[in-house]
């Protein structure tokens, strides 16, 4: 398999990229509604609704529509809820081949077994969705808002799973290396270290180091985020791994190579914001958060993958039991692909107490997402805090431009002094819009040579004086997620 091309970044999302936050605390106060309704578009995961789910106490039933651009994150998401409702193996060992699975390239042969008992499990659900016949997943999930096209690629999606075909997914991470680091590759080591230490373990921009250093290298370098020893120990091949295909997606983009769309099957997700962020890198437990003594320092002595696996085994184990004892009533409903086409929908309208955006769809909070949202509702905008490849800059100037769509349909909601971090943007619905923000007015020049010296100073002074304000907003009005 020959490629030579490739966009630098990501096109599919795989993973989150914001730590999981429980959005139950971002409901406004009680109805006589019987459900919860939840919008998420763009996360590329779950992580915000297990954590919801766990956290969970209302007696209305919480009711999550999911829309996302491409099916095989969709996919990858009924895969996920599979895995959250086998109760046949202990959660531990379940979670851990879930992490596997959503992070690594390659999976280990006892894994891989793993999603293929669970890729028939989410086909069963795909051909008898409403049915008696739909399995577990038919208690939870819903596909009835997705068009035959794309039930028919989630299908493709599924069944390539467990094909016999070629995957050179190894390759195929290596070619998308070579074309984003370009005639910098043989070096990628050292731009992966500086990456490293002056932004992922920085305490002022990512603040992330429960991400150990081997850790990032080895998922940057080749793909690997998570690895569990006794996995490869018990394989009966000896520990040769599989192409992960649940990672690899079908894609089309224009080419300039080749000066037209080009449609592929390759690996298309991150290669620079890694698995850890959704579940590894924010909780509570102060056992996980121990630090040690190390090379002059101290560095945490657990990791990513241990609060990771914490977390998802504490998800699991609390929605497995409270769906048990019949305390526990959700629903997940995948919604399809274009948010504006779904916010036109009947049904939809004036329905959700709450939604959230990824940082994909924050321009739709001015457009058509007021719509969908009940009177007083919530929007939650996922902020770019964690991404890797944007400067502090740019970060800033995404931050503004955020606030200024959200101006007319809402009111930003202020910052808890708890929450130490700017992972995202919390606004309620206004009861009726306003105008737009009136563009900043700029003073005459005089004419005079007095008159010029003391409009520059003024202008000086009052530009100084806005940048304070700038620095002040960005810090007082950007509230981000609870830690688990």
């Amino acid at each position: 398999m020959n490629l030579t091309w490739g966009p630098p970044l990501s096109i599919a999302r795989f993973w989150g990229l914001t730590p999981s936050t429980d959005l139950a605390q971002c409901v406004p106060p009680p109805s006589d509604s019987a459900t919860v309704n939840f919008l998420l578009a763009g996360t590329g995961d779950l992580q915000h609704v297990f954590h919801t789910l766990h956290d969970w106490t209302s007696t209305a039933a919480p009711r999550f529509h999911i829309v996302e651009a491409h099916m095989a994150t969709i996919a990858r998401q009924l895969l996920w809820l599979s895995i959250a409702l086998d109760e046949s193996i202990p959660v531990e060992d379940s979670c851990k081949m879930l992490l596997e699975m959503y992070g690594n390239v390659t999976l280990e042969p006892c894994t891989q077994t793993f999603l293929a008992k669970h890729a028939a499990e989410v086909s069963r659900f795909l051909d008898n969705a409403g049915s008696s016949r739909a399995g577990p997943l038919g208690s939870v999930a819903d596909i009835s808002g997705l068009q035959y096209k794309q039930l028919d690629e989630l299908r493709d999606c599924v069944q390539s799973w467990t094909s016999n075909s070629q995957c050179e997914i190894e390759n195929m991470w290596d070619v998308r290396l070579r074309a984003f680091f370009r005639e910098r590759f043989d070096v990628r080591e050292n731009l992966i270290d500086w990456d490293y230490h002056m932004k992922v373990n920085d305490p002022r921009r990512l603040d992330a180091g429960l991400i150990h250093r081997h850790m990032y290298m080895r998922w940057r370098m080749r793909g690997e985020a998570f690895i569990f020893p006794e996995h490869v120990s018990s394989s009966p091949s000896g520990g040769v791994s599989v192409p992960n295909r649940t990672l690899c997606s079908d894609v089309a983009y224009y080419s300039s190579q080749a000066r037209e769309t080009v449609a592929t099957r390759g690996f298309f997700g991150d290669i620079m914001n890694s698995p850890y962020v959704a579940y590894g890198i924010r909780t509570t437990n102060q056992d996980l958060l121990k630090k040690v003594a190390h090379e002059g320092g101290h560095i945490y002595a657990k990791s990513a993958q241990d609060v990771a696996l914490h977390h998802l085994c504490l998800f699991f184990t609390k929605i497995r039991q409270r769906r048990s004892a019949g305390e526990l009533s959700f629903r997940v409903l995948f919604m399809g692909q274009d948010l504006a086409s779904i916010c036109t929908r009947r049904p939809m309208q004036a329905l959700c107490d709450v939604v959230f955006l990824g940082g994909a769809y924050a321009h739709a909070a001015s457009g058509p997402v007021p719509r969908i949202v009940r009177p007083s509702g919530r929007l939650v905008i996922e902020l770019a805090r964690y991404l890797v490849e944007l400067s502090d800059e740019s970060k800033s100037v995404l931050l503004n431009r955020v606030q200024e769509l959200l101006y007319t349909h809402w009111e930003t909601l202020p910052v808890s002094s708890a929450v130490p971090e700017v992972s995202f943007l919390f606004a309620t619905l206004r009861a009726s819009p306003v105008a737009p923000r009136p563009p900043a007015s700029t003073t005459a020049a005089t004419t005079t040579t007095t008159s010029t010296t003391t409009t520059t100073t003024t202008t000086t002074t009052t530009a100084a004086a806005a940048a304070t304000t700038t620095r002040t907003a960005t810090t007082t009005a950007t509230p981000t997620t609870p830690t688990n």
